[in-house]
């Protein structure tokens, strides 16, 4: 769900930001040559999903009937790692954060690194963080619970604090047990509620996947 929900805010941003810089330059005026977002997972394989997503609701029909619009009349470009909008000029690109790839040398304005309980502390504070720090970046990392801490776990605990300090103004960690989940998906809890058997309540597997 939490990969289908930034995949559905990423493609409305690559659309909309670029026009609303033009009537609001002063506020959204970085954005005017496209909103760039680079899409990143611990393994090629994991970040190929969030990427999928991305480009398979650009490529959707409903988006495709918003870019013919008159007013916008753009249309989606590239295949492989890399896909655009033409006239827009903004896009996505899929790399890996894993220690042994190289990924530095781009630019974006929202960076994503999902499965983050996985990432390499490293490679995200070395090389993809960095490529956010001339835009002011907004970063995203999503995940679950992983037996080992790393800066995954970090992050929210000082998002939680911030947001303790802030008051509700402004939060930055959004968390949803599985029981939060349920109550919009009852399937889902009838699923939980068999692992739940299986497994055990107060199990690792369990309280690691479901109970967060």
């Amino acid at each position: 769900g939490k990969t289908e929900a930034v995949a559905d805010a990423v493609v409305t941003s690559m659309i909309m930001l670029p026009l609303l810089a033009r009537a609001y330059p002063d506020l959204l005026g970085k954005y005017k040559k496209g909103f760039w977002v680079g899409a990143f997972a611990p393994v090629e394989d994991q970040a190929l999903n969030l990427y999928e997503r991305i480009v398979d609701k650009l490529r959707s029909d409903r988006v495709t009937r918003i870019l013919n619009d008159p007013e916008i009349a753009d249309q989606v470009m590239g295949r492989g790692a890399c896909t655009r909008l033409r006239k827009l000029r903004s896009l996505v690109r899929k790399k890996t954060c894993h220690p042994k790839a190289r990924v530095e040398g781009w630019t974006y304005h929202l960076i994503l690194v999902d499965e983050s309980q996985g990432a390499d502390d490293t490679s995200i504070k070395t090389a993809v963080t960095p490529m956010g720090a001339s835009t002011e970046a907004t970063h995203c990392y999503t995940g679950t619970p992983a037996r080992e801490k790393n800066f995954f776990y970090t992050l929210i605990q000082t998002n939680k604090r911030i947001q303790v300090k802030r008051g509700k103004h402004r939060q930055n960690h959004f968390q949803a047990d599985w029981k939060e989940v349920a109550r919009h998906v009852p399937a889902y809890g009838r699923q939980v509620q068999r692992d739940m058997l299986a497994m055990g309540e107060d199990s690792d597997d369990f309280r690691l996947s479901y109970k967060l």
